[in-house]
């Protein structure tokens, strides 16, 4: 009995953990109407409010993240003392990104963080504890490629419907959204936005289009392995021979009937499962990766085909491999240190790195550098690195950035350099794990079953309802939403169940292989994040970890689930029955303390109530309200330049002298020439005419560091304006000194 609640236990919490990453997944978007608004990143001032994941869906999924954590501690029983180990670090990680919060600029957003940071690394080591079995490990790999089918089907969609048709909203109103971000229609912000669009940097394949090619790099290493293990496990089907002849009868015209008893025996009409399963998964992987050249993402398409040649070159000597996996190993952590020490000498001598994009990398880096010095133990907060870092960038790069490109650097410049060296030692021992010599279990040997259908499709259809109740309503209409939904649905299912299938034709060795591809994947996110997109708190750095922690796990000596022998008497008082009950207890506090105020919208970090009270006035014609309202949101975002430019903006409308909150813009935004002209063009922006003149000659002096060919740069006849508007202002500044 003990096992079976035991059982029941582990796969109610895999399934819930597998059903919160597909469902994050999913939701990683914005509507047509709202991809304008969220891109440009001011809260309020869309044609459309509307995005998911927001707060309230991230730390909701995060309660019931640490809950199912909680549960799976409890079906665990004994618990390795590795694990023990990598659940101290996750905690003292999740320790100190609190702390953090306390300090940070914005708190609702690092808390949100604490919550999207925290939801991978605990799904991550809750997998491992709970995939110790081949049956487990199957439905984990099951999943992952019905995930990948149903993204395959979503990239085609969003490529040929979606972006065009956002694309076509916005040209359509193009002046009214202009307007609502204070741009004229030629200006440059016009120019480089509609330039994003053109690339498709802030239309499609989710949020970003790097974000949608990075997750596909393990799910497409997966689909790849199994494809080269089914067509290794073919076996010829014997042509079907007539029985021998009796004497004095004639031989039957038909074969004889088989009884209900004998196991069925290959036909000449029957297919060849494994290949056809082999040809399915190679199917799948063309029109993955076709995808993925369709994102445009050149550091996402690299990793994929890195992978797929280091997952060749496995594959082609498997036995050589696994004698020399440790040699492996190092060689591959001396390359990277050597490819790190070379990129690191390059910079400093030459001020930059070879490529264009490498250059805006090492600007982002170096710039972070005096940030990490400033906060080197808390650091300034998850999601606050946006706020801070125009303050330290160099003046020669154009960007504003929300993080620096780097996962290690973003970790040391948002939760402190003692966070940076917990989070290597986490990932550093699950790859140790893995390099683990394991000899093949007898679980591994038993006959393995195809999943369930019933379970399959009761799995994809309460994701895909999930979906539908949160974005069913948000565009288009009911009825297209569903069969959209439908549709990927479809897919996903047939995905797993091919999947499924496929798991059972191959051997020990082969399936051991396949999940030493979802490793290789999980290390190809990792290399592409310490360049580009530096996945902390995201789906795809859930992702990361899931697949590190299930396919990490050691599996058990025994047969494909525990049986009653591994159940001890008191599995259910062991110390991880109590830490997980403890955790149960604080996914409940944390929903009733956290969640139901973010949900009203009374919590008190939380200034998502006097932005629509703002953006009421602010129609209305309000001024004072709106001014009031922009101030209390400002007292929670001490640093958002866009609060403030709409706090300055409302003084000067009101004959106020806005002064003060313009040297603050100052003092937040160090480099950026182009502000401090708008800012100083006007005498209502309460400053003197000498320190009009002091920010205008800084604007020159910062323009001259930008490159020649950055559209950033003063135009000639911008230029010829500030020189005019500082000999004005020395003539005023001179007559103040006359009077």
């Amino acid at each position: 009995m003990k096992a079976r609640l035991q059982t029941f236990l582990a796969w109610t919490a895999l399934a819930g953990l597998m059903l919160v990453l597909a469902v994050r997944m999913t939701l990683l978007e914005v509507t047509v109407r709202t991809v304008p608004h969220v891109s440009a990143g001011h809260a309020g001032q869309s044609l459309s409010a509307l995005h998911f994941p927001g707060p309230a869906e991230i730390v909701g999924a995060g309660v019931v993240t640490v809950a199912l954590t909680g549960v799976a501690l409890i079906a665990a029983g004994k618990i390795r003392k590795v694990a023990w180990l990598l659940l101290a670090l996750i905690v003292a990680i999740l320790v100190l990104a609190v702390a953090g919060t306390l300090h940070a600029a914005n708190r609702f957003a690092s808390l949100v963080g604490v919550f999207d940071a925290g939801m991978g690394l605990l799904a991550g080591w809750a997998m491992f504890i709970l995939c110790n079995t081949d049956r487990r490990r199957q439905w984990v790999v099951v999943v992952m490629v019905g995930l990948l089918t149903m993204l395959c089907v979503k990239g085609l969609y969003q490529r040929y419907v979606e972006i065009p048709e956002t694309m076509h909203f916005f040209f359509k109103h193009e002046a009214q959204y202009a307007h609502q971000m204070g741009w004229k229609l030629n200006s440059l912000e016009m120019r480089l936005y509609i330039g994003r669009l053109n690339s498709q940097e802030v239309t499609g394949f989710f949020d970003l289009s790097d974000a949608f090619a990075e997750a596909m790099c393990p799910l497409l290493m997966l689909v790849a392995a199994l494809g080269l293990a089914l067509f290794a496990s073919r076996v010829a089907v014997p042509p079907s021979l007539p029985p021998p002849a009796v004497p004095g009868k004639l031989p039957p015209t038909r074969p004889p009937r088989r009884a209900a008893a004998d196991p069925p025996g290959p036909s000449r009409s029957d297919i060849p499962l494994p290949q056809f399963l082999a040809a399915c998964s190679g199917v799948i992987f063309l029109a993955g990766l076709a995808v993925v050249v369709l994102t445009k993402s050149k550091g996402g398409l690299a990793s994929a085909v890195l992978c797929l040649l280091a997952l060749l070159a496995a594959w082609r000597w498997q036995e050589w491999v696994a004698r020399h996996r440790r040699h492996l190993a190092i060689a591959v952590v001396l390359l990277a240190a050597v490819g790190t020490a070379g990129l690191l000498i390059w910079g400093f001598h030459f001020h930059s790195l070879p490529t264009k994009s490498l250059k805006f990398r090492w600007q982002y880096w170096t710039g972070t550098v005096p940030m990490i010095f400033r906060h080197p133990l808390l650091g300034v907060g998850l999601n606050n690195f946006g706020y801070y870092y125009t303050q330290y960038k160099l003046p020669s790069a154009p960007e504003d950035v929300k993080n620096p490109h780097s996962v290690l650097i973003r970790v040391a410049a948002e939760m402190g350099l003692p966070a940076m060296v917990l989070w290597a030692a986490v990932i550093a021992i699950y790859f140790g794990l893995i390099l683990e010599p394991q000899p093949i279990t007898p679980g591994e040997t038993v006959a393995c079953r195809p999943l369930p259908f019933w379970g399959l499709t009761i799995f994809t259809a309460t994701w895909w309802s999930i979906h539908f109740m949160v974005l069913g309503s948000t565009r288009h209409t009911v009825k297209y939403m569903a069969l959209l939904d439908t549709l990927y649905g479809l897919a996903a299912v047939t995905g797993m169940v091919l999947a499924s299938h496929a798991w059972t034709q191959l051997k020990p060795e082969f399936r051991r292989f396949v999940t030493l591809a979802g490793v290789l994947g999980a290390a190809g996110m990792l290399l592409y994040d310490q360049v580009n997109m530096a996945q902390v708190t995201s789906s795809v750095a859930m992702l990361f970890w899931m697949v590190l922690g299930a396919l990490a796990a050691p599996l058990l000596s025994s047969g494909p689930e525990p049986d009653s022998a591994q159940v001890q008497p008191h599995a259910f008082y062991r110390p991880g029955a109590t830490v997980g009950a403890f955790g149960v207890l604080g996914a409940v506090l944390a929903a009733v303390l956290i969640w139901v105020p973010i949900v009203r919208r009374t919590q008190a970090w939380d200034p998502a109530r006097f932005v629509h009270e703002y953006s009421l006035n602010l129609a209305a014609g309000n001024l004072p309200a709106a001014l009031r309202d922009a101030q209390a949101v400002w007292q929670r975002d001490t640093r958002s330049q866009n609060w403030l430019s709409q706090i300055i903006t409302i003084k000067m409308r009101l004959g106020k002298d806005p002064a003060a909150q313009v040297q603050r813009m100052f003092a937040l935004n160090c480099a950026d020439a182009r502000f401090r002209f708008r800012l100083v063009s006007t005498a209502a922006c309460g400053l003197t005419p000498a320190q009009r003149v002091a920010q205008l000659q800084l604007a020159l002096k910062l323009n001259a560091q930008l490159p020649p060919t950055e559209p950033a740069r003063f135009s000639p006849r911008e230029l010829a304006e500030i020189h005019r508007l500082i000999s004005t202002l020395r003539v005023q500044k001179g007559r103040v000194r006359g009077q």
